[in-house]
């Protein structure tokens, strides 16, 4: 079984990583790096140690690719997924997205792709939940809409945008409950309403301004 893990690493540092010079790498090789073009020649299910000792398991299958490492949990040897996870298109072949983990929790930047491959949102996940920036754009690659999360909730203010990259709305967001003025603007930059939020009701009435 070694001479096949060996095998099979010297192909995956010869032929994944040629980008990079592992070698000379004092510590083990990052493989959130790996591009689904990579997973091209290799076997769905084949197996490889790295320098480091551990052993990766690949998945590659029409609609997924990715590593799975091998870990021992309370005495039991399991595959947790770690680095990249690519979502394919069965029909077209086209990468639709990513989602990175660590030892099978979301830990990372993640992002999803319209069917032209540009990229139609952008997530960040710290321990399995959103936290960080979050992005989401139109099909011409602008900026339509951004917040941020906290612990898996929208947490400060969230602008939508006009095509013209004016502010469209504007909210602020108190733990995942819209919370304060939510503002709307024409395309010039001009307030023509305003609405109050608390605990993520509306209070009161719209105001609207001409």
């Amino acid at each position: 079984m070694k001479s096949i893990y060996t095998l099979i690493t010297v192909f995956v540092l010869s032929y994944l990583m040629s980008f990079s010079s592992i070698a000379a790498a004092p510590k083990a090789f990052d493989y959130t790096q790996v591009k689904p073009e990579h997973y091209a020649k290799l076997e769905h299910k084949s197996q490889f140690t790295d320098k480091q000792g551990d052993t990766y398991k690949i998945h590659n299958t029409n609609y997924s690719k990715g590593l799975y490492i091998q870990i021992t949990e309370n005495g039991r040897s399991k595959w947790k997924k770690h680095g990249r996870f690519y979502s394919i298109s069965s029909s077209s072949g086209k990468t639709t997205g990513f989602v990175t983990y660590h030892y099978g929790t979301k830990e990372g930047p993640a992002e999803s792709y319209n069917s032209k491959g540009q990229v139609k949102f952008k997530k960040l996940f710290k321990d399995g939940v959103l936290e960080g920036p979050w992005q989401q754009f139109t099909d011409k690659g602008k900026l339509f809409e951004e917040c941020v999360y906290v612990a898996g909730k929208k947490h400060g203010q969230q602008i939508t945008y006009h095509s013209n990259g004016q502010p469209q709305f504007t909210s602020t967001y108190v733990e995942g409950k819209r919370e304060g003025e939510t503002l709307q603007y024409n395309d010039k930059g001009k307030v023509v309403s305003k609405k109050i939020y608390k605990n993520g009701k509306q209070i009161g009435k719209t105001q609207w301004f001409h």
